[in-house]
């Protein structure tokens, strides 16, 4: 809850939310560029650019013309479209205009735009969230959804319509969810009820003794997460000092830059304001994480809507199953080395200039966004320095080795290439969200185990209580949700051990399987699927979106 009840929202819904309102002069006269799914070629959108970019002058030299954006908005915007034209990007997450979208909230929509900068949990939850239904984030993400409703309903406007859901979830690529994605069709619908095992684990919760213990357990998992990166620190001074051997280093490396990114998954579960925003960005040093943009995909969107088309998670093999399977673990590490260097960075920069020129940029935008360029060149600064030093290939094996066993933790814990399950009968969302995930074991100390495990340990009860700020915090709690589903029947599988339950099953899926389902079988097969000149094409072509920052979570 805020601290202080924020304004009463406006008695002209219709004015505040531009619904029902006469079109601005600009509104009358902006044309499209483009169908939305890619650009006319870079030519084309250049021209489009400077044409939509002269009418825009016209327009702001009329008299009494009416402006919804400002003139750094419509410049950013200007720019970002060339930036996208120039390297071969769609623009068509430009040719949106979500600015009077609304927020659905339980067949209600909301006007939301008075109380983001009072969003407790900062602004980007809610400005990332215009125009989507977020009945279920609402619901599972506040600890106490009753005691906010009578906020929410300061904002409603009217009941939802059709149009209020944006199809593509506002921007998201197609590489992650699908060209033919629809929101308002392809996402499951949730209804909570006072019977669900939601609301009486938030009973449990709610005790003084549970959360006094719960407090202890972050505080804790803060000072170990703290201790943590000194030795992240430390590893890479002592070896670059002569003080460790290579073996050593690399594996302790490996496990200290796991153990750091599931500190960060954490923390971007936490409010998106300072310092969380900035200690969010833990998350991405295992080579695989991308927190500039996880806030969204990974904790609105994946916990949400688990193993639903709209899961991101359920595409982040896509591309590596394309590749001829002798190529993988080459091809798809060069692609990652690419993004490493440079594709993150153009990828970052990319989601900032659209954010800006959409209007969507929090008020510490800018200092998230330049705490993002000094993480990613640390990541770079650290490879130039192994190898001026001449230890590129110590610094190579650690690389390898967080990256594909962070690449497999994130899909070991749900089985993301089985059909999207359907909700029981009961539209149960926390009944769902035990029953398709997975508790791991990485060493078997569950302390250990949620840093290790990038922060799958204690995975059933982190998807059910989304909010909770520690993988402590889970541990902690897990002995009441197990009792809550033993009570009403549920299963209650053990943890599966990510090396011996996990690994070999996703190797076999994921690595070892032909790159086409229908693909000829025996020798021919082999050769055809290796030496064909498609495959190499598309081998050239994932190295390539690699460094422009596509084609891979």
């Amino acid at each position: 809850m805020p601290p202080s009840v924020p304004p009463e929202a406006s008695t002209d819904p219709a004015a505040r939310a531009g619904f029902d309102a006469a079109p601005s002069a600009a509104s009358q006269h902006a044309k499209p560029h483009g169908d939305g799914r890619g650009p006319r070629g870079p030519w084309g959108v250049l021209c489009s650019t400077l044409a939509a970019a002269k009418r825009a002058l016209l327009l702001a030299s009329m008299p009494g013309a009416s402006h919804k954006t400002s003139p750094l908005q419509d410049a950013g915007t200007a720019l970002c479209r060339a930036f996208l034209a120039v390297a071969g990007f769609s623009t068509g997450a430009l040719e949106v205009d979500d600015s009077e979208m609304l927020w659905v909230v339980d067949g209600a929509a909301y006007d939301l735009t008075d109380f983001v900068r009072h969003h407790p949990g900062g602004e980007k939850f809610l400005l990332r969230s215009r125009g989507r239904d977020i009945t279920v984030t609402f619901n599972t993400y506040h600890p106490n959804p009753d005691r906010v409703r009578p906020v929410l309903a300061k904002y409603r406007v009217r009941d939802a319509r059709p149009g209020d859901v944006n199809k593509s979830m506002c921007d998201l690529p197609a590489f992650l969810i699908g060209e033919d994605f629809d929101a308002a069709r392809d996402l499951p619908r949730y209804a909570e009820q006072s019977g669900h095992l939601l609301p009486a684990l938030r009973a449990l919760m709610s005790t003084r003794e549970m959360r006094e213990k719960i407090k202890a357990a972050d505080r804790s998992f803060d000072v170990v997460s703290a201790g943590i990166f000194g030795l992240y620190v430390a590893l890479q001074a002592a070896f670059l000092a002569g003080s460790l051997g290579m073996a050593p280093f690399v594996a302790a490396m490996v496990l200290t830059r796991i153990a750091l990114a599931g500190a960060g998954h954490y923390f971007l579960h936490r409010s998106a304001a300072w310092p969380w925003g900035i200690l969010g960005f833990a998350f991405d040093v295992n080579y695989v994480g991308f927190a500039l943009v996880s806030t969204d995909g990974h904790v609105m969107l994946h916990h949400a809507f688990t193993m639903a088309p709209g899961d991101v998670k359920r595409g982040i093999f896509d591309a590596i199953k394309s590749l001829p399977r002798l190529y993988r673990l080459p091809v798809h590490t060069a692609h990652k080395l690419a993004q490493t260097v440079t594709g993150v960075f153009i990828r970052g920069s990319i989601v900032q200039m659209i954010e800006t020129a959409k209007g969507r940029m929090p008020r510490d935008g800018h200092l998230i966004f330049a705490v993002f360029c000094l993480v990613r060149l640390a990541l770079v600064a650290e490879l130039v320095t192994f190898c001026v030093l001449g230890h590129f290939r110590v610094w190579f094996l650690q690389f390898f080795f967080t990256l594909w066993i962070s690449t497999f933790q994130v899909v070991a814990s749900h089985d993301l290439d089985a059909p999207c399950p359907q909700p029981d009968p009961s539209n149960d969302w926390a009944a769902f969200q035990v029953a398709h995930s997975y508790d791991m074991i990485f060493t078997g100390w569950k302390w250990a185990d949620c840093f290790l495990t990038a922060g799958l340990g204690p995975h059933r009860v982190h998807h059910v209580l989304p909010y909770q700020r520690s993988g402590f915090a889970n541990i902690i709690s897990e002995p009441a949700l197990r009792r809550l589903c033993e009570q009403r029947g549920m299963a209650w599988a053990a943890p599966l051990s990510f090396w011996k339950q996990r690994f070999p099953v996703l190797v076999k899926r994921y690595l070892l399987a032909p790159a086409h389902s229908g693909a000829v079988r025996g020798l021919r097969g082999v050769l055809r699927e290796h030496l064909s000149l498609e495959a190499l094409r598309g081998c050239a072509r994932h190295v390539y979106l690699g460094a422009l920052g596509e084609g891979s979570f």
